[in-house]
């Protein structure tokens, strides 16, 4: 038997109902290629192609690639698993073959690189259709629901506090919270639960759409961000911009000038750094 590895965030998804929510949440059409990061014993994996995906698994660890090989000889000797060994942080996808738009990416993925993965994707000239990934509850309802520590508002009057996770996946796909999934569902199980997340309409128009860039976007919102308890005004002023130019941005958009930072939503934010330049 091979056991999970804690220095590759292993924990193997052993829920049926689970993975059966994934898959129907991957919209899998046969034939259609699908990469998934980190198949570990490849209980996905056999749901996948279960389905028909021509699935493109990247494992790091090669007593889990024998694992795979064994379990899927059939497979890998047709062509519907390709596997190959390497850190999907260190890859470029397109040496797979993976054309932008033409693929999607499902996956139970481990913790600690959750936001590496989702920037290397979603910022990508190879980006997916879309994304089905298994990740930490809490950081599923940030995303999702723009609240800190993935607290939600009692008061539904109020509005959202973004933040710089939730905004920075929502400009570039739809953003949908499919399940929980309780930490027992897993071997060796977390101290966590976690969560299915679907990532659609993945592209960069949101950006490029009011002719904002990628880098003008991140800097411009992490500074935005630099102190939580500063207004947005002085957070940029103190990274060197404009007072007057901060001002007349956020008259633009409508703004108070004292309005902090996760006020804004993802449309104030676009049509904020537009004029802010």
């Amino acid at each position: 038997m091979i056991y999970a590895k804690k220095t590759f965030g292993q924990n193997f998804l052993k829920d049926r109902v689970a993975l059966e929510k994934i898959i129907v949440a991957g919209k899998i059409n046969p034939g259609e290629h699908v990469l998934e990061i980190g198949p570990g014993r490849g209980a996905l994996t056999k749901f996948l192609l279960g389905v028909g995906a021509v699935v493109h698994a990247v494992e790091i660890d090669p007593d889990m690639i024998q694992v795979l090989q064994d379990t899927f000889p059939e497979a890998i000797a047709g062509g519907t698993l390709i596997i190959h060994q390497a850190d999907i942080l260190e890859t470029d996808v397109s040496e797979f073959g993976l054309v932008a738009g033409e693929y999607k990416v499902i996956a139970n993925i481990p913790y600690y690189i959750t936001g590496l993965i989702l920037r290397k994707f979603l910022e990508s000239e190879t980006q997916p259709s879309l994304m089905v990934l298994l990740v930490q509850k809490e950081v599923a309802e940030r995303i999702v629901d723009g609240q800190e520590g993935g607290k939600k508002k009692k008061d539904s009057r109020k509005q959202p506090k973004e933040n710089i996770l939730s905004l920075s996946v929502k400009v570039y796909a739809d953003v949908r919270y499919v399940t929980t999934v309780g930490a027992k569902s897993f071997s060796p199980a977390p101290k966590v639960d976690s969560a299915v997340i679907e990532l659609s309409n993945i592209s960069k128009d949101k950006l490029h759409g009011v002719g904002v860039t990628d880098g003008e976007f991140f800097t411009t919102m992490k500074h935005g961000f630099s102190q939580k308890r500063k207004t947005l005004m002085n957070n940029l002023k103190q990274h060197g911009h404009d007072a007057v130019q901060i001002g007349s941005a956020l008259d633009v958009v409508g703004l108070d000038h004292r309005v902090r930072a996760e006020v804004l939503t993802l449309e104030q934010w676009l049509v904020f750094i537009k004029n802010l330049k």
